[in-house]
């Protein structure tokens, strides 16, 4: 018999009809659906009965399916002919010589390529670091966009000229930087910058690769400890009853609501960041510069943000006034002679040195942030296991239990 293709409409019970193509062969029955998201095997199938449809020469065949469900297979009178010939003859597995799905666990390439990229990445930026030198230059100009034009010394000796990330300190100023190495050797560049362009771009896929790696070693390991193969776990498969459909249902929901809240995590840490880089700007564009001394410090800690006192004078009057700080709270101690710069307007508005500028809320909000953007990979990471197995449930009709699993297969979904 040669193959036959033809529209048909697949309607599993007690569930929604999907319009698709039914392709019959001498060796297998299947259908899929329009875009081919979603297939599913009719070999093994009996036909139960075979009716005249509602509309002019389509039939509506009920079939037993292999894994003990029911559904009809509306298709036009040649097509119903073709399907019923080449289910001819195949009977009904039983629970015994029913077929075993080889359930095998995910390769991990794109794991130990999320792994290796990001690896990759931060060991390029160590490697600038490390083979590059300290040296402490000379502000000449700049635009005030975040970048000073600079001048400093080589280790040989040679007068160097460039461009450097800054916090637009004024011409003459000092400050330290780490001139890169190989493999982009002579670029000045502040240390805070190494850090954060190898952790923001690197530490991410590599964290989830690593995560990931884990947990595939941990299913092998778990498989190993059973003494069984996940092929043999595969006899244990559950039919994707309406709890089971009930239970991904919840759980995509579940994972979606994770991973919206670490995407608003995710925002607000971003907000954060530029409103603070924001007014960072905008009080040293109208500030003026004085000089302070520290009376007092207040570490920076996980429950309580760095802050200091300053004394300044201010339009003839001096007295001491408080500036959070966050972590460079921890670079300060009392009697330190600091660079003030204060809106004279409001002269409470202030920060020393380089340190950034940001409004009190920002703090408060910050930690918060940080915390629910941590959920943001795992949500991820959670969406895309339970779209992997509603794709496996809607082809196999079928979810793979663990050793845990409860009766309808659900408990241990999300590891699959």
């Amino acid at each position: 018999m040669d193959s036959v293709r033809g529209r048909a409409r697949l309607t599993p019970s007690g569930a929604t009809g999907r319009t698709g193509t039914v392709i019959t062969s001498p060796s297998a029955v299947r259908w899929r659906s329009r875009l081919g998201l979603r297939r599913v095997g009719l070999t093994g199938a009996r036909v139960l009965s075979s009716r005249t449809g509602d509309r002019d020469g389509d039939v509506a065949l009920t079939l037993a399916l292999p894994d003990r469900s029911t559904a009809v297979l509306r298709v036009s009178g040649p097509d119903a002919a073709a399907v019923e010939r080449g289910l001819t003859g195949v009977a009904l597995p039983t629970a015994v010589d029913q077929p075993v799905t080889d359930v095998r666990v995910p390769r991990s390439w794109g794991a130990i390529g999320a792994v290796a990229l990001g690896g990759l990445w931060m060991l390029a930026v160590g490697c600038l670091f490390l083979t590059g030198y300290w040296t402490t230059v000379t502000v000449t100009g700049g635009a005030g966009d975040g970048f000073c034009d600079i001048v400093w010394e080589d280790p040989a000796g040679q007068p160097r000229r460039g461009e450097s990330d800054c916090y637009d300190e004024p011409a003459g100023s000092r400050f330290e930087v780490r001139v890169s190495g190989w493999p982009a050797a002579g670029e000045p560049t502040l240390v805070e910058t190494y850090v954060g362009i190898g952790l923001v771009v690197g530490l991410p896929p590599f964290l989830l690769g690593s995560g990931r790696l884990l947990q595939l070693a941990r299913r092998r390991r778990q498989e190993l400890h059973d003494g069984t193969s996940t092929a043999l776990h595969a006899r244990g498969e559950e039919v994707a009853d309406e709890r089971t459909v009930r239970a991904l249902d919840r759980e995509r929901r579940w994972a979606w609501l994770v991973t919206g809240v670490g995407a608003l995590g995710v925002g607000l840490v971003l907000t954060v960041m530029i409103v603070e880089i924001e007014a960072d700007a905008d009080l040293r564009a109208v500030g003026v510069t004085t000089v302070g001394t520290v009376v007092e410090v207040e570490p920076d800690t996980g429950i309580d943000a760095g802050s200091a006192s300053v004394r300044f004078t201010v339009d003839g009057v001096t007295r001491a006034r408080d500036v959070t700080l966050g972590g460079y709270a921890d670079d300060y101690v009392a009697g330190d002679v600091v660079d003030v710069v204060y809106d004279p307007v409001a002269p409470d508005r202030f920060i020393i040195d380089d340190a950034l500028y940001g409004p009190t809320w920002t703090g408060w909000l910050l930690i918060p942030s940080l915390l629910l953007a941590v959920a943001a990979p795992f949500g991820v990471a959670r969406v895309l296991r339970v779209g992997r197995a509603r794709r496996h449930l809607a082809c196999t009709g079928k979810v793979p239990p663990r050793r845990d699993s409860g009766a309808d297969g659900v408990t241990g979904l999300l590891d699959w």
